[in-house]
This record gives structure tokens, sequence and C-alpha cells, in this order.
């Protein structure tokens, strides 16, 4: 295989991804799920996924570990230079070749020489290139290949050179001599072969050359030449690729080559026809599979690694290997913050060996933001209105620090007032940085104050920084200033009533606010009607009450008007009067509770006195009521200036005659008062007229104190009950009932002549 040199290298190869556009906005799940070609990997494939935004995630690679059961195994007896004495290099080209056969699901039957079937297997001498012919007794196990390897000076570019086993001579059955031939391959037994059964053969390197060996390739030189790329390639010839067999012998290759053309169905349906050869026994020079340079063409970049292509494994398949499906799917997710055009590489790598990459461009577009106006509002014409979130926005994008330069998620809002002011644009503030799990929160407080009333509808845009817009609207009623509104539960109040006289009620109209509104409240008379200082309305609210105390201020000032007013910022003054009742009074007193009719002369006296205080006008009172026939009572008085009472003698008039005693009432009325009243009882100075005076429990006077007077008391009682006696009408059938003397026949009576009898009984 010569050495292709270039000036300019590439340790990584990029392939173009399948386009598919999917319609995937920012802050949205970007599905990847790609099938790519794992050819010329070897173990276990991991992918690994750049998104273009500066994050790197691991992708999910399925259907790739299909292995078949061929096993390549390598003889170094042969090494005589030792080139293969570093394990390493071992290594590698184990890997080199299980990258190669692991993709087979062929069975090669056992090769093992016994009785009188014999053979003479034979290889080139990797070291001389000389015919070598093995020992006779060589078994080749079941789906093994076996192998020969070492290092020679190889003339000119030639990096490597790889050659079939074959065998000498082979005697014994014909099923022994097919094995020999096709190891149970029907197709490798025809004449034009479709099939291929090889048992093994040589690989030669050479042995000078500036070697990379390492299964990474990133740290090959510029100048070495990859082992592991030359070793695959020579493999594939040593398993047929290219192989052309002397004279009239057809190889299942050489069958499908026409002029400088490969024909081979796998091979046409992968390159999509027949596949252009450089010679008979590689693919033209640079020729690409999958947008990778295949393995199989005639040279190698120094510095550059070669994996096998899906057209190098289908003219593989052609040749009579059973190829297995190369295929996998890499499937990972990302959501990206922002929209844009993303560069998307996708890299595939063996764990054994192999790595390639694909690209592709992923298309995000902006998500519109989502915006929420401030519910509608109330306000008084002439005052700032302010306006927590009069707008909050939720945006799946978010910022990205990755990136470079990072971006970031702005939102500039756009205000229309809707009453002809200018429109007023802000940036809002984000109040919650998103990411792929939450998304970007930002509101905007704003104040505004309005010059005319009425209904306003406001118009809120907001403007992303990628061009992303969205409205929403909500509508400001702009209210007349509040006023002030008193109420009294009544109208008028007795000055005495003390606290609580009266409730006021202050509404504010307008409206309900949503700040509590401090009151300023007054009286214009405290004297009068007084209330506290001031009064707040809560926040929610339109209306306090405060109770109203009457003041009793003892001047006879008649009824009073007094103004009670209530005021705030941004309030108009209110007032409303009530009017105080003034409540002065007399006081009318006896300086006795009785008299006696025979009381001596200045006995008895009246005092009318007066409540208020202001003393500067006597005061004329009016008497009325009593019995002027009991006392003689004037019946106008006069309380003078500067006096707050005057007390007048009154006579008691004694007529003789027995009477019961008299309870007289007297009233006192003068302007401006309220008026009151005084009670005297007046006794009688003469015996009871109703009581026998000898002995007041003989009742019916026969100078016997018996049941029969207790009797005729209980008789009266049943018949009439409890009366008044009055002289005038004289004695009850002349009977002396009144045994307590007080004109009153009552149970009293029977109660003092039983008790009297009971004491008399026991004497």
């Amino acid at each position: 295989m010569p050495v292709r040199r270039r000036s300019l290298y590439h340790r990584r190869r990029f392939e173009a991804l399948e386009s598919r556009r999917l319609l995937v906005a920012e802050g949205e799940a970007f599905m990847l799920s790609r099938s790519v070609d794992t050819a010329g990997l070897v173990g276990a494939i991991s992918s690994t996924v750049q998104w273009g935004d500066g994050s790197t995630s691991a992708g999910v690679v399925s259907d790739s570990d299909a292995t078949g059961p061929l096993r390549v195994v390598f003889d170094y007896s042969l090494d005589t230079s030792g080139f293969f004495a570093d394990g390493s290099r071992r290594q590698v080209l184990q890997a080199a070749a299980d990258s190669l056969v692991s993709r087979f699901t062929d069975d090669l039957s056992a090769i093992q020489p016994s009785g009188s079937n014999t053979w003479s297997p034979a290889i080139y001498h990797p070291r001389t290139q000389a015919q070598y012919v093995l020992p006779s007794s060589l078994s080749i196990p079941a789906n093994q290949i076996l192998i020969y390897v070492g290092a020679r000076n190889l003339p000119g570019n030639q990096v490597g050179e790889g050659a079939g086993g074959y065998y000498t001579t082979a005697q014994g059955s014909q099923a022994w001599l097919d094995t020999v031939r096709s190891r149970g391959e029907a197709g490798a037994l025809l004449s034009a072969p479709t099939d291929i059964g090889p048992w093994g053969g040589s690989l030669a390197f050479d042995e000078p050359r500036d070697w990379y060996f390492g299964l990474d390739a990133d740290g090959m030189g510029s100048g070495q030449n990859d082992f592991f790329s030359v070793a695959v390639h020579e493999l594939a010839h040593v398993l047929g690729f290219g192989v052309v067999y002397p004279g009239s012998t057809t190889s299942s290759w050489e069958r499908l080559v026409q002029g400088n053309q490969f024909i081979g169905p796998q091979s046409r349906a992968e390159y999509g026809g027949n596949v252009p050869l450089a010679s008979g026994s590689h693919w033209q020079n640079g020729l690409q599979s999958d947008g990778r340079e295949t393995a199989m063409d005639p040279s190698l970049t120094t510095g550059q690694r070669k994996l096998l292509t899906p057209l190098d494994l289908a003219a593989m398949d052609d040749i009579g290997w059973s190829v297995s499906d190369t295929r996998a799917t890499v499937a990972a997710q990302h959501t990206y913050g922002d929209d844009g055009s993303y560069p998307l590489v996708v890299t595939l790598t063996g764990s054994r060996g192999g790595e390639f990459s694909y690209q592709d461009i992923v298309a995000i577009s902006n998500a519109t933001p989502q915006v929420t106006a401030a519910a509608d509002q109330l306000v008084v014409v002439g005052q700032p209105l302010a306006i927590n979130d009069v707008v909050t926005i939720s945006d799946a994008g978010f910022r990205v620090l990755t990136t470079s330069p990072p971006t970031a998620e702005t939102f500039a809002v756009t205000i229309a007032w809707g009453d002809g002011t200018p429109d007023e644009t802000r940036s809002a503030t984000i109040d919650q940085h998103g990411n792929a799990n939450r998304p970007t929160l930002a509101s905007l407080d704003a104040t505004h104050t309005y010059a005319q009333l009425g209904t306003y509808t406001v118009r809120v845009t907001v403007r992303d920084d990628d061009g992303g817009q969205a409205s929403d609207t909500f509508r400001i009623e702009v209210t007349a200033p509040p006023q002030l509104t008193l109420q009294l539960d009544r109208s008028a109040i007795d000055e005495d009533a003390g606290g609580g006289a009266a409730t006021l009620t202050v509404t504010r109209t307008g409206p309900t606010q949503t700040t509590a509104q401090t009151l300023s409240l007054s009286s214009s008379d405290p004297g009068e009607a007084s209330l506290v200082a001031s009064a707040v309305i809560p926040a929610g609210q339109r209306s306090v009450s405060v109770p109203v105390a009457a003041v009793d201020d003892t001047l006879l000032d008649g009824p009073q008007s007094v103004a009670l007013s209530a005021s705030g910022n941004g309030l108009e003054t209110a007032a409303i009067d009530l009017i105080v009742r003034d409540v002065e009074s007399l006081a009318a007193t006896f300086n006795v509770a009785q008299t006696i009719e025979d009381a001596a002369a200045g006995a008895l006296a009246l005092t009318v006195r007066r409540s208020n205080t202001d003393l500067d006008e006597a005061v004329a009172v009016t008497l009325s009521g009593g019995d002027a026939t009991q006392l003689l009572v004037p019946t106008t008085i006069q309380i003078p200036a500067g006096q707050a009472a005057v007390s007048v003698p009154v006579e008691v008039l004694d007529d003789a005659a027995a009477e019961p005693p008299r309870s007289l009432t007297y009233t006192v009325a003068a302007a401006g008062y309220q008026g009151s009243s005084a009670t005297i009882d007046v006794l009688d100075d003469e015996p009871p007229y109703f009581q026998n005076l000898l002995d007041i429990y003989d009742v019916d006077n026969n100078q016997r104190v018996e049941p029969y007077d207790l009797l005729v008391i209980i008789n009266r009682l049943n018949r009439a009950g409890s009366v008044d006696l009055d002289p005038q009408d004289g004695l009850l059938d002349g009977k002396y009932v009144d045994v307590s003397g007080d004109y009153l026949l009552s149970p009293l009576d029977a109660n003092l002549l039983n008790n009297e009898l009971n004491r008399r009984k026991r004497l």
C-alpha cells in the first residue's frame, strides 16, 4: 500500500448527517435520532454530541452490538526482527482485525488433518517474501483465521503487504479437499466463485517507517503512518478484497470486475452504480463512502487514520462474506436556550479503536414570549397610578453561558397608555433565569398619571432580543377625586347622653383603595359634642364609624348645632350638623318627707334649684299640683340672679276634721328647663276615725276582743278586698275595722288582730 503525503492532515473525519430539519423552538426539547453507519469501529460503540452551543452530552447508541463468530489469530513466530515485540503493537493489530472480521457472520469449518487427509499449507514469509511451507500437521479451528505477521523493508512507498494463505498439496477425501478449499462455504468451490473461505495468510509491514501505534488517533504526528489503517487495509486483502488469481482460475473478486469497475450488487447499491477502480485490486484513489475516504483505495495520507467504510464492507459482502448490518441509531436530547443555527457534531467511538464524526446544522426558531398584562385598574384623575407587574413575561428561551459570546434573554416593554401620551419603552426585569427545565420569567412595574376622566385601554407589547413579540391589554377607569360623606345614626342628642350618644359614619366615594386612608376628625364645639381626632378607613374598605360623645356644659344655652367634619389627604373636607339638646333642669325638694297638720309655723319649706352654672339671669318658676286645703304653697317663685336655688316657707292647714294621710305632689316648671316634682305626706292630727279608741282590737265595740272581731274584718276583705276608708262615708256597719289606723282596710288589719287574739289566749 503506497503512502500519499499532504501538507494538511486531519485526525478526525467529519461527515454530513442526513439533513432533517425539525420545527423546534428555543426552550423545547430537540430530539436527535439519526441512523449512522458504524463500519470501521471496533468494540463497544459510544457517542458524544456537541450541540454547537458550547455544551456536550452523551448519545445513546442502539442496534450496534452485532458481532460475528470469526476470530483472527496472529502468529508472531516469523517476526524475527522483533517488530511486534512491544505488546501494544499487537493490541492495535488485533483491534484492526476485529474491526473487520467482527462484522462477518460466516461459519468457517475447521481444518483438521488426520489419517489420509493431509495438506501442505504455505504463506509468503513476512520477513523474506519467499514461499514458506508450514507444517502439514497445522490445524485451523472452526471460525479461526490464522495470519503470520512480521516486518521487512518494503520497496518504495509501500507500507504494508497482505497475502492470502494457500497450500502446495492436499490429499484425502473429497470432503477434506473441499474443506481445505472452502471451509464449508459452498460458493467458493464454483468455477466462478461466489464465496470465499480462507484459512489465513500473512502480513508484512515496512519496518523503517515512522509508525503511529495507538488506538486513539489523536496522538498521531503529521508525518507518521497510522499502523491501524494499514493493518485494516492489508487484512482486507488477505480476506479476499482485490484478490486476482494468475492463470485461468477466477476469484470471487475477479468475477465482479469489468474493466476498471467493480459491479458487485451490494457495492453498486451502496455507491449508487458501478464502483470505479484504480487498478484491479483497489478502489479509485480518494473514493468516498458515507462521506469518508474508503479504506481500500490505494493510498494513505500520513497523519491520518482511515477506517472501513460501508462501501468497503459492501465489497466484502459481494465476494462472499456474510456482513452484518453496520447501521446503528444515535439518540440524544437537548434544549437550546436561544434561537439560531447551530453546528451539530455527533462523534462515534469504538472502545477498542476507531472514531469518526458526523456533522449537521440544527435550526432553532425563536419562541414568542408569553405575555400577561395587569388586571383592570381604578384610579383617581390626577393621581399617580403605580402598578406592580404591569406585565409578567414567561419565555421558553433562556440565557446560555456556554456559548461564545454568551447569550441572554432580554425584553423590551412598550406601554401605550391609551390617553394620547407618548408610548413608554423600558426593559423588563429578569425575575428568574430559565434553563432546560423552567422558563425565563420577567416583569415590569410602571407608574402613570391620567389627566382626564374616562376608561382607557392600555396595550403592553413585549419584544424579546430575537424579535419575538406579543401583546396584551387591560383597562383603566379614571374617576373623579373621591369625596367624603358623613352620616349620623340620629340627628339630635341630649347633652347629658354621655359617650356613644351618636355614631358618625365616614364614607369615601370612588374606587376602593388598596391602602389605608387616615382621616382627621373635628367638632365645631367640643364643649357640646366631641369625637376622636382621627380614624382610619382600612385598605379594601370604604367607610369607618366612630362614636360621638355628648358633653354636658351645665349652661342654660338651649339646643346647639354642632358641625362634625372629616378630612383626609387628597379628599375635600365634609361636614354634618348634629343638634345637641340642652337638658338643664329644675329640682324641687321639701325639707321633710312628711308633716302633720298641727306643725308649727316655719317647720315646712320648699326649695327649688336650677342645674345650670350660668346664674346671670333670674328664673321665674311656676308651681302646680298639691291641695290648697292642706298646704299653702305659692304658685310662682323666682330664683334670683346669681343664685342657684331659692327656698320658700309652706304653711300647713289644720282643719280639725278626721281624715286619712294625704300624699301631695307639686310640679315646678320654668322656660328652658326640664321640670321636676316634689312630694310630701300630710298626716292628720285627729284620732283615726275607723279605729276603736278604747281598744283598737274591739272591732264590734262590745268591750271584748274575740274571734268574731277577726271574722268581721275577714268577711269585709272577702267581699270587697282592700279599700280606702273615708270618714265622710261613716263607719262600715258600725264596725271599727281599721286596726292599724291607716285609713285602709287591708289584710294588715286582720293580721294585727289575729296576733293579738293569739297573744291574749296565752295569758
